[in-house]
């Protein structure tokens, strides 16, 4: 397969650890014309490919990996073109420690585009599991609550970073204390996507602490002080 991607340097080469090896991978600018030539569209960025719905919808029916863990297809669909089917559009899990995973964590807007998904992992040659359409899929959503629950121990004063950290890797067998997860996934990517789930479900395990709160208007200084927002 000819496959465009689009991600950080590090996002692709966490992509790189599937089976990635028999298929063309194109990282670079191309024209359209070699575009059209594609036969997969992967897009790593959690906001950017809100920008390239156009792009989706010129190359229709070139099938898109789309990471929408912040969203839902459902969402992107509807307020896009009234739920009308105008690009091949599929969930992917692809925040920054998922990439790579041996099992994909995808998601389809309805069951029908199961058989053409099916057909598309089959040429890819990876293992998938289907998710429901909803925010934040099921590792991240999972991931983000430990990290939250891990806040809220810090900001009670019942243990220090370090302690959870690793209580967690040694314990659990986790490979990322949460906290050293949190920072590798993006302490702006697991607020928004804590908030988001708190929106949808109004459930208190997704409601954000204050100390996060802080990090995060702290991060998004940081980043604001760039001249672009980081490709993850």
């Amino acid at each position: 397969m000819r496959i465009k991607v689009w991600g950080s340097p590090e996002g692709i080469k966490e992509l790189h650890q599937k089976k990635l090896e028999n298929h063309e991978i194109i990282t670079e600018d191309i024209d359209p014309g070699y575009m059209q030539q594609c036969d997969l569209f992967i897009d790593l960025h959690p906001d950017k490919f809100y920008n390239r719905l156009d792009l989706y919808e010129q190359f229709y029916p070139i099938p898109v990996l789309v990471n929408c863990v912040k969203d839902t297809l459902a969402h992107i669909y509807m307020e896009r073109f009234g739920n009308k089917q105008r690009f091949s559009l599929y969930g992917l899990n692809a925040l920054p420690t998922f990439i790579g995973n041996p099992v994909a964590e995808v998601s389809v807007l309805h069951k029908g585009f199961a058989s053409s998904l099916k057909k598309l992992m089959e040429e890819l040659d990876w293992e998938y599991v289907v998710v429901e359409d909803f925010v934040g899929m099921i590792t991240p959503r999972t991931v983000a609550m430990i990290i939250n629950e891990a806040y809220f121990t810090v900001q009670d004063g019942t243990a220090s970073r370090e302690d959870i950290d690793m209580a967690m890797k040694t314990g659990v067998n986790y490979p990322y204390g949460p906290f050293e997860w949190c920072h590798k996934i993006g302490v702006r990517h697991v607020y928004e996507l804590l908030n988001l789930l708190y929106e949808a479900t109004h459930d208190e395990r997704y409601k954000v602490p204050a100390l996060l709160q802080r990090e995060y208007k702290q991060d998004l200084l940081e980043l604001k002080k760039q001249s672009d927002w980081p490709l993850y």
